[in-house]
């Protein structure tokens, strides 16, 4: 095989190899993607629990109780 045979074959593997692979993302849009399928999952994780819950007659969860806190009046030291 010819350097020109060669070569116009290797520039058809690469560009079949890109094609395949699908366009190159930047270092932002893979993140923001990353974070997005994180957030769906676990959106779906929660909404199955909340389901479970629901299903099983438990209560939702309950917001923490907060304690009073004593203050002190304006006169008192």
């Amino acid at each position: 095989m010819d350097d020109k045979t060669r070569a116009s074959a290797d520039a058809r593997f690469r560009k079949a190899l890109r094609a395949a692979d699908g366009p190159a993302l930047d270092p932002q849009e893979s993140e923001a993607r990353s974070a997005a399928a994180l957030t769906a999952k676990l959106k779906a994780l929660r909404l199955e629990r909340d389901a479970a819950e629901a299903a099983s007659g438990q209560s939702a969860r309950r917001a923490p109780v907060r304690k009073a806190v004593a203050r002190k009046g304006v006169g008192s030291y």
